[in-house]
């Protein structure tokens, strides 16, 4: 098990020595500027479409612990491979489960372990394979092949 300090853990200091926010007081931050009134006029679409194009991008692959069985986060329990983030804002929540994705890690010459990467399981281009599939089979599954496109 990697337990290098700055490899394995996640960055949680800025370069300026300060501690970084936790992803939830982010995203409560960006949460609360959602009622704000501005001239870009963002609304939910904004958002399921940012969700679209992730998809679209990234599947990151499912992490293993040691003993390459499933990761079993619990919010109480310390786990290397879980980055569990606390709720203290939501009642009746201890947490939110988030167990690590898969990873290769970058080495310097010597064999130092340097950056922690996730492993992508499909390609990073937008290539609307989440609408047409990313393969010929999935492609076909999507497909009706009957009278094809009209207006």
């Amino acid at each position: 098990m990697f337990s290098i300090s700055g490899v394995f853990l996640p960055r949680n200091q800025s370069v300026t020595g300060q501690s970084l926010p936790t992803p939830r007081e982010v995203s409560n931050a960006c949460a609360s500027e959602v009622g704000v009134n501005s001239e870009r006029s963002v609304n939910s679409f904004f958002t399921s479409f940012g969700q679209f194009i992730d998809h679209d991008l990234t599947n990151s692959a499912s992490g293993r612990d040691d003993q390459g069985n499933q990761i079993n986060c619990q919010c109480q329990v310390s786990n290397p491979f879980c980055l569990n983030i606390p709720t203290p804002d939501v009642p009746d929540q201890l947490c939110m489960l988030i167990p690590r994705s898969s990873a290769s890690f970058q080495r310097e010459p010597g064999c130092q372990l340097t950056v922690r990467q996730q492993v992508n399981q499909v390609n990073s281009y937008l290539d609307m394979s989440a609408v047409y599939g990313d393969n010929k089979a999935r492609a076909d599954e999507l497909r009706t092949f009957f009278k094809g496109f009209e207006f």
